[in-house]
C-alpha cells in the first residue's frame, strides 16, 4: 500500500486524539504535531468534510468530537492516489470473473475502463498484482490472476440510484426511531457523491402543504392546530405582525396556501392583502381575527401551482429559466440532485455543456444558487435572472477595487 502522506497521517492522529479524549485543547494540537494554527484548522476542516461532527470550543480553546460519533468509531478516508486506483481497478475487474484473466487482458482492460489516467503498462500491473497477492487480496493459477475469497465483496452503487437515495432519506421526517442512523447515511453518501459536507442548499428544503400528509414535521401539529381556531379557509383575516423593522403591521389578509418549511421549522401564510401578494410568517403573527369578508382565492388554482414552482417560499409568478454549466468537477451530480426535485426540471447536454431548464418561483434565491457555480454557470434566460447575476458580480469586482485604492 502507497506510504500516507504526511498531511494524511496527521490528521489521522488528530482524528484518534479526539476520539480518545473529551476536549483536545489547540495548544496541545499545534505543540504534538508541530503545526501553525492555519495548519490545524484546515485539518479538522479536512476531517469535517469527511462527517465528523466538531466543535470549536472556545471557552476551552479547543475541539471536541461528538459522542455519538466517538460511539460509532468509524475509520478515517484516505485518499485516492494512482496506486490505489490502479488495485481497485483490478479487482473491480476480477470480481466479475470466474476464470481469471491474464496481466496482457487486464492491461487491455484497464485501459479501456481507466478513466483517471493511470498507468496501465503490464509491468506496472504485474507489480500491483504481486503487492494484492501479498495482501491476499487476489490469487494467480497458472498465468491468470483471480479474486482471493480473503477479498472484501465490492458492491456497486450507481450515482443515480444513490441521488435517489439520497433524496428519499431528505424526506425522513424528524422524530423517526432511526432518525440519528439515515442522518449518518445521507451525511456518507452526501461525501461520496459530491466530495463535500452535506451543506444547506435551499433546493433541498422539503416543503408540507396544508391538507397534504405529513408525518412528525416538527412543530407544524401544533401550528396548524393553533391556526384551525381561525376559519381562514372561507373568510379574509385581519393579521397583526411584526415585519423585518419591527414594527406591528395590521392588515386584511386572505389565505392562499399555507406551507410549512420542514428545514427552517417554520409555517408561512400565503395569500393577499388588498390585491397584494405577500407572505407572512406565522412565528410573526401578535393576533389574528377573523372578518366576515368572503375568501375567494384559498388553494385556487394559482396557491395550488405555486407550491411545484417555488424554490424558497415565494408568490412570485413561475418563470421560465435557463443555465448553462460547465461539465466539470460534480456539477452534473448537483444539478441531477436538484432536477429531482423539481416537477418541470430538465437537464441535457450539448457539445460537453449542460443545460438546466425550469420554471422557478423565487428568481434571488435561485441567483443564490447559482451563485455557487461561481464562473462555471452562465444565465441564458430570463433577462431579469442574468441581471441579477451580472450586478452581483459587478459589486463583488467594486469591492476589490476599492480594497486595491485602500491599499
Amino acid at each position: 500500500m502507497a506510504k500516507m502522506k504526511s498531511g494524511e497521517a496527521r490528521r489521522k492522529n488528530i482524528l484518534k486524539d479526539l476520539l480518545d479524549n473529551d476536549c483536545c485543547t489547540y495548544k496541545y494540537l499545534m505543540d504534538t504535531y508541530q503545526i501553525s494554527e492555519r495548519s490545524m484548522q484546515m485539518d479538522i476542516r479536512e476531517l469535517c468534510k469527511q462527517g465528523y461532527q466538531i466543535k470549536g470550543i472556545k471557552a476551552k480553546q479547543g475541539y471536541v468530537l461528538k459522542k455519538e460519533e466517538a460511539e460509532e468509531s468509524k475509520g478515517y478516508f484516505e485518499a485516492s492516489d494512482a496506486q490505489k486506483i490502479r488495485k481497485l481497478f483490478l479487482m473491480l475487474i476480477l470480481q466479475n470473473s470466474s476464470n481469471g484473466y491474464t496481466v496482457a487482458e487486464l492491461g487491455k482492460m484497464l485501459r479501456k475502463y481507466n478513466q483517471e489516467g493511470v498507468r496501465a503498462d503490464l509491468k506496472t500491473i504485474r507489480t500491483a498484482l504481486n503487492e494484492l497477492a501479498e495482501a491476499r487480496m487476489v490469487v494467480a493459477v497458472g498465468d491468470k490472476y483471480s479474486i482471493s475469497g480473503n477479498a472484501l465483496l465490492q458492491l456497486a452503487l450507481t450515482s443515480s440510484d444513490a441521488i435517489e437515495l439520497l433524496n428519499l432519506l431528505e424526506t425522513c421526517s424528524r422524530g423517526h426511531h432511526h432518525e440519528q442512523v439515515l442522518k449518518q447515511i445521507q451525511k456518507k453518501l452526501t461525501i461520496a457523491l459530491f466530495n463535500e459536507p452535506e451543506d444547506e442548499d435551499i433546493s433541498s428544503s422539503a416543503y408540507v402543504v396544508y391538507n397534504k400528509s405529513f408525518e412528525n414535521a416538527g412543530k407544524l401539529e401544533a401550528l396548524l392546530d393553533e391556526l384551525n381556531r381561525y376559519p381562514f379557509e372561507e373568510k379574509i383575516l385581519m393579521i397583526a405582525y411584526r415585519n423585518h423593522a419591527q414594527q406591528i403591521i395590521t392588515i386584511p389578509f386572505a389565505v392562499g396556501n399555507v406551507v410549512y418549511s420542514v428545514d427552517k421549522d417554520q409555517l408561512y401564510l400565503l395569500g393577499e392583502s388588498k390585491g397584494v401578494r405577500l407572505i407572512i410568517q406565522y412565528g410573526t403573527v401578535i393576533n389574528i381575527e377573523a372578518t366576515e369578508q368572503e375568501n375567494h382565492i384559498f388553494r385556487n388554482a394559482f396557491y395550488r401551482s405555486i407550491i411545484d414552482s417555488m424554490f424558497s417560499i415565494s408568490v412570485e409568478d413561475p418563470v421560465h429559466v435557463k443555465v448553462e454549466f460547465d461539465n466539470i468537477f460534480a456539477i452534473r451530480e448537483k444539478l441531477n440532485r436538484l432536477r429531482v426535485n423539481r416537477l418541470g426540471a430538465r437537464l441535457t447536454e450539448e457539445g460537453g455543456v449542460l443545460y438546466y431548464e425550469d420554471e422557478v418561483s423565487g428568481i434571488n434565491d435561485f441567483a443564490g444558487y447559482l451563485r455557487r457555480f461561481g464562473y462555471n454557470c452562465r444565465v441564458l434566460e430570463p433577462e431579469r435572472l442574468r441581471n441579477i447575476m451580472k450586478e452581483s458580480a459587478r459589486r463583488i469586482l467594486d469591492a476589490y477595487r476599492q480594497l486595491e485604492e485602500e491599499e
